[in-house]
């Protein structure tokens, strides 16, 4: 991790992965997905380990976290996303060192609606709606609690990005 205005390293995340696939960064926590399903979580305070499981049978290519921080979700080659409950993972207790080795993570749901690969999950910036993108041509937007399937954007692979107001969504094609 690098301080911009210092242009200076100021952590470096240890761990191994086979081929990493994915990232994703909140206010507390990195956490990267790999070729072989792995999930691993590491706190950015203290630049440890915290988190390191198996999450899909296969590739871990999305990953993203609530605006809450929350929940993580996931999104793989096994066409599922899942959806983790990341709240036990205290910061504070990564710091203090009274974090349990390696805590369970509670997986809450289970969305799935593509025929491939999920290759991204980008949430909208209230949290409400959440955006899977796959290898299948497929953008499907989900909403309410639990998700439902809203709507299906077909020949758009991956969806990449909302606006500030969530009113737009930037997607690409992979043609």
């Amino acid at each position: 991790m690098w301080d911009t205005q210092l242009h200076s390293r100021i952590g470096r995340f240890r761990g191994k992965l086979d081929g990493l696939a994915s990232l994703a960064w909140s206010s507390h926590w990195l956490a990267a997905g790999s070729w072989n399903g792995y999930l691993k979580i590491w706190d950015i305070e203290t630049n440890q380990e915290v988190v390191s499981f198996k999450a899909h049978p296969t590739f871990l290519f999305a990953l993203a976290f609530s605006p809450d921080g929350k929940t993580l979700v996931t999104g793989g080659g096994d066409q599922k996303i899942y959806f983790w409950d990341i709240a036990a993972l205290n910061p504070q207790a990564a710091v203090t060192g009274t974090l349990q080795s390696n805590p369970e993570l509670r997986k809450m749901a289970t969305l799935q609606g593509h025929l491939h690969e999920v290759w991204a999950v980008p949430f909208s910036p209230d949290g409400q709606s959440l955006v899977s993108g796959g290898k299948d041509g497929t953008t499907q937007f989900w909403s309410g609690t639990p998700r439902a399937n809203e709507y299906v954007l077909t020949e758009v692979q991956q969806a990449l990005r909302f606006s500030e107001d969530g009113n737009r969504l930037l997607t690409l094609n992979m043609d």
